[in-house]
Order: C-alpha cells, then structure tokens, then sequence
C-alpha cells in the first residue's frame, strides 16, 4: 500500500506484493528526475534541438 493512502480493508498477499512492488520501484525511480533533467542538457528531447546540435557539429568538421 503506499505511503500516502490508508487501506480501507486487508489485502491479500498477491495485493500486498504487488503493491510494496510499486512502492520500491516509486522510491527507486523518484531520483531519475534530477538525473533526467541532467541528460536533457546532453541529449535534448525536443526534435528541433537535435537537428541544431547535428547542423552545429557538422559545420565545426566542416
């Protein structure tokens, strides 16, 4: 069950798994974000971006 609910009745142990599953795979991911934002630095998400990183680094070889 997660941190921010309350059960309203016992769950089964298939619910129970399931759930502390979500719960660490949550906590786990959670510091993605920061490093998520790091990588957009390097590799940019938006389409137009990329296209002037690729235009910039050809016309430093050429």
């Amino acid at each position: 069950m997660s941190s921010l609910t309350t059960p309203t009745k016992g769950s089964s142990p298939v619910e129970k798994a399931l759930g502390d599953a979500a719960n660490n795979a949550d906590q786990r991911y959670h510091m993605a974000k920061g490093l998520r934002h790091q990588l957009n630095k390097v590799f940019p998400t938006h389409w137009s971006f990329l296209l002037g990183e690729i235009a910039l680094y050809s016309f430093i070889i050429l």
